[in-house]
């Protein structure tokens, strides 16, 4: 075999040349990208990124909000193949009212689906936000959606305060426990007096004036003493589970909040 200048290139020694990948028109560039390759004409192309079986493609659509079939531009893509992973972004939100389609560069018109096998449905994404589809070989599949609203589909925002009026956040346990701790006590009031023993709402929890207050005020902490929780008031009453507890051990409990009455007001009742 002759000597080989070239490191991909071979050569016999009878000047014949079984294997050139010279690609002499390559650009650093070109190198840095990592997607272009030589055709068998010699003429330069562009692959997309390819995470093992998987090609990663990015582009964008502009189909009315009410069109079934999404149409799709992405530059260089001319077949469909499993595995590959689409992020697209839309410019209008998905608001045909039944099973919406996806069809990239004229392809064909495929089923949007979620994971779960079902079809997308109406409200699916709203405008502007892109969307990760797996293209399985039959769908293309929904892998991510923006925050679930009263409106469009999505991931679920978690609230964790005392109760929300929102119609777009569900509430935790927490959030419920938090609630059960403002029980029928009103808000603070900074146009209200109040006497020692009122109970209040601020924030998240329920406070007892400890201080007469005889002109409205700004709320000042040091006049206000945390009431205790629903929970700590259950467990105050000798340590025992108040469900299935009789009047008599009721009576014989120290004097503590329960559901914002005392236990001496429940003796006098």
């Amino acid at each position: 075999m002759a000597s080989n200048p070239f490191a991909n290139k071979v050569e016999l020694a009878d000047g014949t040349v079984i294997m050139d990948v010279t690609d002499t028109t390559a650009t650093e560039a070109d190198v840095l990208e990592g997607l272009k390759f030589t055709l068998a004409s010699g003429a330069k192309g562009t692959g997309a990124l390819k995470v093992g079986n998987a090609r990663i493609w990015h582009g964008a659509s502009s189909t009315a909000a009410a069109t079934r079939a999404k149409a799709v531009t992405i530059a260089e893509l001319t077949e469909l193949s499993a595995g590959d992973l689409f992020v697209i972004t839309f410019s209008n939100a998905q608001t045909y009212n039944g099973a919406p389609q996806m069809n990239i560069n004229g392809l064909g018109a495929i089923a949007i689906q979620r994971l779960s096998g079902t079809n997308a449905a109406r409200y699916e994404w709203s405008a502007g936000e892109t969307v990760i589809f797996l293209y399985d070989g039959t769908h293309f599949l929904i892998l991510n959606g923006g925050f679930a609203t009263t409106t469009y589909y999505g991931r679920t925002k978690l609230y964790t305060g005392a109760g929300s009026n929102s119609a777009e956040l569900a509430l935790t346990p927490a959030s419920l426990y938090n609630m059960a701790n403002r029980t029928i006590c009103p808000y603070y009031s900074t146009s209200e007096t109040y006497a020692v023993g009122d109970k209040v709402r601020y924030g998240d929890y329920i406070y007892e004036c400890v201080t007469e207050i005889t002109k409205a005020e700004a709320w000042t902490a040091a006049h206000w003493e945390i009431a205790p929780t629903l929970q700590e008031q259950i467990t105050a009453l000798d340590g025992n589970d108040i469900v299935g507890m009789s009047v008599s051990t009721l009576k014989a409990a120290e004097s503590k909040y329960l559901v914002g009455l005392t236990v001496d007001q429940l003796k006098s009742k």
